[in-house]
């Protein structure tokens, strides 16, 4: 049981084995092509393989649950047993929840991955939440919703390195104006002027009634030293949405630096 889930199929270390068995293999008899120098170990990339595996903690529990499930079921057990023997889980957190209801055919193994990145997000852990949502992503990575639910959570977070990684896949798969307006504001955020006005100019292509993007894109005409077009967007700003205090302080202040040169 140390490298087999039962009587037949390996667990991930006995996978391993069995990989780093055929691997050998291959380089002795000159199957592979032509050898590049690695720049780790190979068992660094075992390491990097397995950190980067989209297999949870719920995948995990999931299988601990169905191989308990087989085990005392025939023909690891008598028929008589088996029929006899009623199975009970032990629950010690809502992901082990999340599992037995999909064990049990309540939800689908997508929706226990949404519901644990959602409970992950509300505590906070967003390391966990961003494995689930990969797990997801690994099972069907062209759902745009799930980039797209990914990518907002982890702006509302300000975790904007994260959530960057999401919002190009979702860019790939369909560019819109929440693209390039997140693309150019996220850039905006890390200081790059030049590729916020790029994108953020794209995104009011789209929607030009964004007065969230017109008042980005004048801070980052701003920083740039483009006083003229800054004050143009955010006069824009004002116009879809008077009623928005930073942008008038924003207006007043470029004026006044205007009015000083």
């Amino acid at each position: 049981y140390n490298l087999m889930v039962d009587h037949l199929h390996p667990n991930i270390e006995g996978y391993n084995l069995i990989g780093d068995i055929f691997f050998d293999k291959m380089k002795q008899n000159n199957f592979l092509p032509d050898p590049v120098e690695p720049n780790i170990t190979e068992r660094d990339a075992d390491s990097l393989l397995l950190a980067g595996l989209p297999y949870t903690k719920l995948d995990s529990t999931l299988s601990h649950f169905r191989i308990t499930k087989l085990l005392k079921s025939y023909p690891f057990v008598s028929r008589e047993e088996s029929q006899r023997r009623k199975i009970t889980y032990r629950l010690n957190n809502y992901i082990d929840t999340l599992a037995l209801q999909v064990l049990s055919n309540k939800i689908l193994w997508r929706v226990a991955h949404q519901r644990a990145a959602d409970w992950y997000y509300s505590k906070k852990d967003y390391d966990n939440f961003m494995n689930e949502i990969n797990a997801i992503i690994n099972y069907q990575p062209y759902t745009e919703i799930t980039y797209a639910t990914a990518t907002g959570k982890l702006i509302n977070a300000k975790r904007y390195d994260d959530a960057l990684y999401y919002l190009k896949q979702l860019h790939k798969l369909h560019p819109n104006d929440y693209t390039y307006k997140w693309l150019g504001s996220i850039a905006l955020q890390k200081n790059n002027y030049e590729e916020a006005i790029k994108y953020l100019n794209k995104s009011l292509e789209y929607n030009p009634k964004d007065s969230q993007t017109w008042y980005n894109l004048s801070g980052s005409y701003y920083n740039s030293g483009q006083l003229e077009k800054a004050i143009y967007a955010v006069k824009q700003c004002l116009n879809i949405d008077g009623n928005n205090v930073t942008a008038k302080n924003f207006y007043n202040s470029l004026l006044m630096i205007r009015n000083q040169k």
